[in-house]
């Protein structure tokens, strides 16, 4: 039978425009030492090293993963790289979590790092902060389709999104975005590919994220709140070609049916008490939060109305600011889930949702339609 796990230290880093390697890996270590304090444990006490790394890191960095462990203090253990694209930081800790909840190791240090402006773009170029032309086109045609599905839907409900994460974003300490904008102030901002403007379309960043996942034993000996892991899922499609869009949402959907039944989560509205959400397009909210039946179809667009998705509203998404506080795309997946840990641990600070018990963290990659939602809960029990 598998273990009950749980996520016993979070660690990550300020989000910046630019870094060196020597830069990163200060990043990566930081990263890693935060966790390891957070969680009460040294180097010696971490049994395997799961790492979320680009197929491009052994070009564009002048360190191997045996050098990266070492550097951190981890000496003679088995290293496990995952590669998975804009969801790499997410696969790491599903990784993670079969290992620890098969009886393979009690206690898994989890990294993932990037240093988005030495980013790859699989051949296509980049045309706005670095991120490739292809995935903006994939982003406006989304858009465009949900805007043309519903007539009431309007980008000023996608200008409302990015306002509020910018604004959340402000209580992150982590956070490159340090600007709150009005939702005309998003509106008027350059048009990147209609109809997504500049400021509804989260830039990339360098940064590092850790956490450790632990099993039941060592979970309740070690943390006085960790986050117990109720269940991780995930669903994959094909790749999308030139002339495909992002209309279908079916993987997301998948993937968040089967972790909130998993979880014995039957009103997600009403028993989740906040989401991190994969957004890296503002209009990405209302499009995800249906998708997952966490909103009726259709009615996304009214909870950004009336705040009801606000830090203080009735289903709280992205307080911390989402991908739009700061997009290390090998970590973002991973930040996600730190974000949401941090919730239920009741370590998120300013941006804290009080009372918060059940949170669920979403991930997305764009190129493989990968979707993968996680449930984390306070409580040890069902």
């Amino acid at each position: 039978m598998a273990r009950r796990v749980a996520i016993t230290g979070t660690g990550q880093t300020k989000g910046v425009d630019n870094c060196n390697n020597n830069e990163l890996m200060k990043m990566v270590n930081e990263a890693a030492t935060k966790a390891l304090e957070s969680a009460g444990m040294n180097p010696g006490q971490i049994d395997a090293l799961v790492l979320g790394c680009d197929n491009w890191m052994a070009t564009e960095y002048a360190f191997t993963s045996r050098q990266l462990a070492k550097c951190i203090g981890l000496r003679d253990i088995p290293i496990i790289q995952v590669h998975t694209n804009g969801t790499s930081g997410s696969s790491v800790c599903l990784t993670a979590f079969y290992h620890c909840a098969q009886g393979l190791f009690d206690n898994i240090l989890c990294l993932a790092f990037e240093n988005g402006h030495n980013r790859e773009t699989g051949g296509h170029k980049p045309s706005f902060y670095g991120l490739p032309e292809h995935e903006i086109e994939w982003a406006a045609r989304q858009a465009k389709y949900y805007l043309e599905k519903d007539p009431e839907l309007s980008p000023y409900h996608f200008a409302i999104t990015a306002a509020r994460m910018l604004s959340n974003a402000l209580k992150n300490p982590y956070s490159k975005a340090r600007h709150a904008l009005s939702p005309d102030d998003v509106l008027r901002s350059p048009m990147v590919k209609p109809p997504l403007t500049s400021n509804m379309c989260a830039s990339l960043s360098c940064a590092a994220a850790a956490l450790i996942i632990s099993s039941e034993n060592v979970a309740r000996r070690a943390s006085p709140n960790p986050a117990w892991i109720k269940a991780m899922s995930f669903a994959l499609g094909d790749s999308h070609n030139g002339d495909s869009v992002l209309s279908d949402v079916i993987n997301c959907a998948k993937a968040a049916y089967k972790a909130v039944r998993a979880a014995e989560i039957y009103d997600p509205y009403e028993q989740i008490d906040v989401a991190e959400i994969h957004t890296a397009y503002a209009h990405q909210e209302i499009v995800w939060l249906e998708a997952m039946n966490i909103s009726p179809p259709g009615k996304a667009k009214t909870w950004v109305e009336k705040g009801i998705t606000s830090i203080h509203g009735h289903f709280p998404v992205n307080p911390s600011g989402g991908v739009f506080a700061h997009n290390p795309v090998n970590a973002s997946a991973m930040v996600r889930i730190i974000e949401a840990a941090l919730q239920v641990m009741n370590g998120a600070n300013e941006h804290q949702v009080y009372g918060a018990k059940t949170a669920l963290a979403h991930t997305w990659d764009s190129t493989y339609q990968f979707h993968m939602v996680t449930i984390l809960s306070s409580c040890y029990l069902h």
